[in-house]
């Protein structure tokens, strides 16, 4: 992934310390790696469909590694990667994942966020289906970072209610997330139509699709949008993994 980035950005104006990456189920679980292990590239990443680390290994932080915000989504009734280890189920298919507490506290500690109680993270309001609560944990934390969780009622998928704009929740509320990270540093983010702006220093760009190229890492494929924007695009058995970069 890492030359992959430096191949993109040898070519496109991307800046590298500015990737965002999303994904679903085994792609929320690669985008945490991604946070752990190039923490230098990814300033953000939402993991949705529940992706976890496996128990014991969502503390394998690069040491020293710069901050990662990060947005877990997780379905209340998720029966693939629960938010906890079942105690006792007969649906269980064994695997064990870190719990969404243990992932929220490992980030803050990394984030070196001083917060000790959490707040509540307001969606934008058209993204409003499925009974859908956020929390921010951590805020205030290294490099204006947060860390938050959104609960959902749901199994193990996206947000697929269209709220008030006909477009999809869980996609665009983690574009939203990415989004509020670049406006701390006065960036410009592409907003799908009819998204709400979370700040007044943004301007809603509707990217243009200028080339697709399919790579096989993983397998991924790589998207290309506006000039001021590039997303990369990789699918495992359950979801896909996005990554998106703001403009340099």
């Amino acid at each position: 992934v890492k030359h992959l980035l430096q191949h993109v950005a040898n070519r496109f104006c991307v800046d590298l310390s500015a990737i965002f990456a999303y994904g679903c189920s085994n792609g929320g679980m690669f985008v945490h790696h991604l946070a752990r292990r190039l923490p230098e590239h990814f300033r953000a990443v939402a993991a949705d469909c529940g992706g976890k680390p496996h128990q014991g290994y969502e503390r394998n932080f690069t040491r020293s590694g710069p901050p990662v915000s990060m947005l877990l989504l997780q379905g209340l009734s998720d029966q693939t990667i629960p938010r906890h280890r079942p105690r006792s189920t007969s649906w269980w298919d064994g695997y064990i994942y870190a719990s969404d507490a243990a992932v929220v506290e490992a980030y803050k500690d990394y984030n070196r966020c001083p917060n000790d109680s959490p707040r509540t993270l307001e969606p934008p309001r058209k993204v409003d289906s499925q009974a859908l609560s956020c929390m921010e944990y951590g805020y205030d934390c290294l490099g204006g970072t947060t860390v938050a969780e959104c609960l959902f009622e749901g199994g193990h998928d996206l947000i697929l209610g269209l709220g008030a704009n006909s477009i999809m929740d869980g996609p665009e509320l983690s574009w939203y997330f990415f989004c509020k990270q670049m406006a701390r540093d006065g960036l410009i983010c592409a907003l799908p139509q009819g998204s709400e702006s979370p700040g007044a220093d943004l301007r809603i760009i509707i990217p243009s699709v200028l080339a697709v190229l399919a790579l096989i890492i993983l397998p991924l494929s790589l998207l290309l949008c506006s000039p001021r924007c590039s997303r990369l695009l990789g699918r495992d058995g359950h979801g896909c993994m996005e990554v998106a970069g703001p403009p340099s």
